[in-house]
């Protein structure tokens, strides 16, 4: 899909089964759990006021965000999607239907920027161009966090994760992917400062899915530790310069 109307189109027919799909089953689960710890590690070490949450959707990022800021900015290109965001109705979370390519804020006025399962929906030359709408709304020395599918571990793993989505009957995924290299690259040639790097998930943890969440998204972490390759997506903390 290319065009703003099928994207639209497209989760508009997804948003009541977005989170199902994406994060009922055990690996789901503790992915999602993993992600906003790690984001919420993230923040909590800075002192901000507004966050911007862009491609929003179903509200992957808001939890953490609400956690740590005074006020959040939920943007979504398909109104369906935020209707089923943990955002919906809570007094320091505005939502807006936007589109991401020209986000309707001033200049330099977020001190967090935040996008999840977004990115990689997109081509490399609109990629750089969602980079720099986040970056033209962020203050400077803000906060930008983004998350990538991990492509090196897509290319490693290729057989083990097609056994995955047979036996959990998960559908094929399109998606541009970076190896952590390529997208700090991208990030410097931006003009971004990296902060760092955090793991999230990985197929090496499908042998572990019977045991409680905690154990879940523990035992993800130290598969992490010992072969990061292997990671299933990663968080890339940036810094506006």
């Amino acid at each position: 899909m290319s065009k703003t109307s099928d994207w639209q189109g497209f989760y508009a027919s997804e948003a009541k089964s977005y989170d199902a799909r994406r994060y009922g089953g055990r690996y789901g689960a503790a992915f999602r759990k993993a992600h906003r710890d790690a984001l919420h590690a993230v923040l909590q070490r800075s002192t901000a006021s507004l966050a911007i949450d862009v491609g929003s959707g179903t509200g992957q990022c808001i939890p953490p965000l609400i956690a740590t800021h005074e006020f959040t900015v939920a943007c979504d290109l398909t109104h369906a999607m935020l209707m089923h965001s943990p955002a919906r109705g809570d007094q320091c979370v505005s939502q807006v239907q936007s589109n991401a390519f020209a986000l309707p804020f001033c200049d330099s006025v977020a001190d967090t920027v935040t996008s999840s399962r977004f990115l990689h929906l997109f081509s490399r030359e609109d990629h750089d161009a969602l980079l720099r709408e986040m970056q033209r709304v962020a203050k400077p020395n803000a906060v930008i966090v983004v998350d990538y599918y991990n492509a090196t571990a897509r290319k490693m793993l290729a057989p083990l994760i097609a056994l995955y989505r047979l036996l959990f009957r998960r559908l094929p995924e399109h998606d541009t992917r970076y190896s952590i290299a390529e997208a700090k690259e991208i990030a410097l040639r931006h003009g971004f400062r990296v902060d760092g790097v955090a793991l999230i998930g990985t197929y090496l943890a499908t042998p572990f899915l019977f045991l409680p969440i905690g154990a879940r998204v523990r035992c993800m972490q130290a598969l992490n530790r010992l072969s990061p390759q292997f990671c299933d997506q990663f968080l890339l903390i940036l810094r506006k310069s």
